[in-house]
């Protein structure tokens, strides 16, 4: 299993325990540094950019 299907599954996972405990919304955040890859990754499971943040000299 490649890891993006790892990830999927667990996303998955999360997001229906969530559902199943009455969560309406989710928020997520990533501090990778492909950060086109993770909006790809969110994006393909539905979610819509929110915000974007940048910092410099971190």
């Amino acid at each position: 299993m490649g890891a993006g299907r790892i990830g999927g599954s667990l996303l998955d996972a999360v997001l229906a325990a969530g559902q199943a405990a009455g969560c309406r919304h989710t928020i997520v955040a990533s501090a990778r540094l492909d950060i086109a890859g993770a909006m790809r990754f969110y994006a393909s499971r539905g979610f819509q950019p929110w915000s974007v943040q940048m910092c410099r000299g971190a």
